[in-house]
């Protein structure tokens, strides 16, 4: 499923219902506390997972701004280099958030806390998220997340943030955006060398925001594929666990029913579109 009506607080509100199938039992006003305090934790996830994905964007449009706009003088080549490297450091590190914060959510679907203190004699955190979903048979979830992963620029971003984060992180390729030059516009006091600067790195330091924007504009567009996904995972698993309980409980729920078949249908009808257009593009 892929539609443009799913958000991370949806996903997470399935993830609830999946780790715990007691809530179809009674209407939500009936849930013990403890039972709404569980999901307002995982809706308090979710909430973080679209401003995270928020971010992402604006992220992308504060840099457009800074090296395009507000800094497109020669005069302001020094705060052109500290923007469009603040930006880019700061995408990586909001990439790495947000996976993160989805294997936080998929571990607890599945009964799992990440977060806790780790048993020095267990398997590491991922091999037992792995093992948790293959035993609820939730493998699609698995994969999804890893053809995500696997993706080259969400695997250069995360190396980027670790490097930045834990050490020190370059661009060998980029000189102009390296610390010792951006150092020296505060220390060079040569007006001549500042003046050639000025003429010749503002049109390389465009070439290096261009490519970073055309990047991150494809990581977002994954990171909103891995939401959908990750949606329409959970709603068929809710509603096949669903499917199992008595007829009173389907009946009280219902509309989440009627709500998973115009899913589909609007999935659908979605593809469909998207197929025909690809016709249309492949006869022109």
């Amino acid at each position: 499923m892929a539609t443009v009506i799913d958000t991370w607080q949806e996903v997470s509100a399935y993830a609830f219902l999946v780790r715990w199938r007691e809530a179809f039992k009674t209407q939500a006003f009936m849930w013990p506390q403890q039972l709404k305090e569980r999901r307002e934790f995982f809706i308090r996830l979710g909430v973080e997972l679209d401003v995270l994905e928020l971010d992402l964007g604006l992220t992308i449009d504060e840099l457009g701004m800074s090296y395009q706009l507000h800094y497109g003088e020669p005069e302001a080549l020094a705060r052109k280099k500290f923007a469009v490297v603040y930006h880019t450091d700061n995408f990586y590190v909001r990439i790495h958030k947000l996976l993160e914060n989805v294997y936080g959510l998929i571990a607890l679907s599945v009964g799992l806390n990440l977060d806790a203190k780790p048993d020095p004699h267990a398997p590491p955190g991922r091999v037992q998220l792995r093992n948790a979903l293959d035993r609820r048979r939730l493998v699609d979830i698995e994969s999804s997340l890893f053809k995500f992963e696997s993706d080259p620029f969400i695997r250069q971003a995360r190396n980027a943030r670790n490097l930045f984060v834990h050490r020190y992180r370059d661009e060998p390729n980029w000189p102009v955006l390296g610390p010792k030059s951006r150092l020296l516009e505060f220390e060079d006091r040569d007006e001549t060398e500042r003046l050639i600067r000025q003429e010749l790195q503002p049109a390389e330091i465009d070439r290096y925001a261009d490519r970073k924007a055309e990047e991150f504009g494809r990581m977002l567009e994954s990171a909103r594929g891995l939401r959908a996904r990750r949606y329409g995972l959970y709603l068929e698993e809710v509603l096949a666990n669903l499917s199992k309980e008595p007829a009173e409980v389907r009946e009280r729920w219902k509309w989440l029913v009627e709500w998973g078949a115009f899913i589909r249908d609007l999935d659908s009808d979605v593809r469909e579109a998207a197929r025909k257009r690809s016709a249309g593009d492949q006869d022109s």
